[in-house]
């Protein structure tokens, strides 16, 4: 997979909102388009036949990520540009067509 042919949504400099009980604190989050690829190749390698969920925590684990706020970045990334889907109830994911085909790029 070509990591710079991800849509122009994925950015790699993000920033979130954050309350820490005596208001909000602004901090940025710097995700490379590498991180967000490898997260996409993580979950297709978990997911081999492609009806499989799986936990979006432990991919981001799988490939090195201790902090979930970052695997909630790249989540919300792949899930705008329509690469997975996720079960609203739970933090069980998967790819689309969409995001079975960007890696067959």
């Amino acid at each position: 997979m070509s990591l710079h042919k991800l849509s122009s949504s994925t950015v790699s400099t993000l920033s979130y909102l954050k309350y820490n009980g005596y208001g909000e604190d602004r901090c940025v989050i710097r995700l490379s388009n590498d991180t967000i690829g490898r997260y996409l190749l993580k979950l297709q390698e978990k997911t081999v036949d492609g009806d499989t969920s799986i936990d979006m925590y432990k991919i981001g684990e799988g490939i090195g990520l201790v902090d979930k706020i970052q695997t909630d970045h790249i989540v919300e990334i792949l899930l705008k540009d329509g690469y997975i889907r996720s079960d609203n109830q739970n933090s069980e994911i998967r790819l689309t067509e969409e995001g079975h085909k960007r890696l067959e790029k």
